[in-house]
């Protein structure tokens, strides 16, 4: 049994972490930007509020499930010394990251819960909290986790370089302006890919953490 939820544990982590974010972004898509007016944000919830609040707590659950993921990663790679600070660093940019997370979530639960006792100013406030704040975490968190975990990936050598250069080329992604577009959904796909790897077994704990063998990813 132990073995069977060491297994299954990374895979369903991180398919469930995908999927509730991609049902948070299918729920905003249509969301005011930071610089709509109070009276726009507080129509918007009124007419949306509940779409709001769901996508609120699938990014909450979102997070929940990519800890978990981010801390099995960081388990399979600490078994190497040379490995150990940088998967410290990736694990707390996932702290971060879901710090970011948590705080978006909070806001789409706080409007749409007092959205008929709140004023347009107020709710503007928010709304620009939402996306300023918010979003300058996750973008950091997400720097500092696909970083930690490249490292760690090429000093650990579990797997494959490749996989360790395209986790640092996301992470510097992430910090590049105009390119945070396009780190959100590699990230995504990256932790399809790992979960899969570490499901079937490509990535496996070393007896000799520090031994210069590479598994075959």
């Amino acid at each position: 049994m132990k073995d069977r939820f060491a297994r299954f544990a990374p895979l369903i982590s991180g398919l469930l972490f995908v999927a509730f974010v991609v049902i948070s972004n299918a729920q905003t898509n249509s969301a005011p930007d930071n610089s709509a007016t109070g009276e726009t944000v507080l129509a918007y919830y009124k007419t949306h509020g509940d779409k709001m609040g769901g996508a609120g707590f699938s990014l909450a659950l979102s997070v929940v499930t990519g800890l978990f993921f981010y801390g099995i990663l960081r388990s399979y790679l600490r078994t190497s010394k040379r490995a150990e600070w940088a998967s410290a660093i990736g694990f707390a940019g996932a702290i971060i990251f879901a710090a970011g997370a948590l705080a978006q979530a909070g806001i789409d639960f706080t409007i749409s819960d007092v959205k008929d006792n709140i004023t347009a100013p107020a709710a503007q406030t928010l709304n620009i909290l939402q996306g300023d704040i918010g979003a300058f975490f996750i973008q950091a968190g997400l720097c500092a986790l696909m970083l930690g975990f490249g490292i760690a990936m090429l000093r650990s050598r579990t797997f494959s370089r490749w996989l360790g250069w395209a986790t640092i080329v996301i992470g510097i992604f992430a910090i590049a302006g105009p390119l945070i577009g396009v780190a959100f959904p590699l990230e995504g796909l990256w932790v399809l890919y790992v979960s899969v790897l570490l499901f079937l077994g490509n990535a496996i704990v070393s007896p000799a953490p520090d031994s210069p063998e590479t598994t075959n990813a």
